[in-house]
């Protein structure tokens, strides 16, 4: 007999950020949401761009949480990757930046964001845009 609850696809959220205090934040976050609104969704992080690109293509996420100034690049350069990418089904992405200045939003948009989180941000503004992007049709 099969299980109705093995049926329902998993989401993959994936969170890149090499700042330990806001994974965590992450982390209790999406643990907090799971009995709400981010049910049925894991995250998974990954605090540099070389293990991200692993992850990525480990996990097949449905949304990519990206911080930009990373320890070995910028998390831009990756979301342009993906974006110039053929794959079906690519994730979509959140970019999270302390660099809330309009060219810095608009850099983040025009690689390929499909929002951008200025950081600080609520626990609840994360939650929002997650499940805003996993509500909306894919481009």
């Amino acid at each position: 007999m099969i299980n109705p609850t093995s049926a329902v696809a998993t989401k993959v959220v994936v969170v890149v950020e090499d700042d330990p205090a806001i994974l965590a934040l992450c982390r209790v976050t999406f643990q907090r949401a799971q009995e709400g609104p981010l049910r049925g969704v894991r995250m998974v992080d990954a605090m540099d761009l070389e293990t991200a690109r692993l992850v990525i293509a480990a996990e097949t996420p449905d949304i990519l949480v990206m911080d930009v100034r990373l320890p070995d690049g910028n998390g831009l350069d990756l979301v342009r990757d993906l974006a110039r990418s053929d794959t079906p089904g690519r994730a979509r992405v959140i970019i999270a930046s302390a660099s809330v200045l309009p060219a810095e939003r608009e850099a983040a948009l025009a690689a390929g964001a499909d929002r951008f989180l200025p950081k600080p941000y609520r626990p609840a503004d994360l939650v929002d845009a997650v499940v805003d992007l996993l509500r909306e049709p894919s481009a």
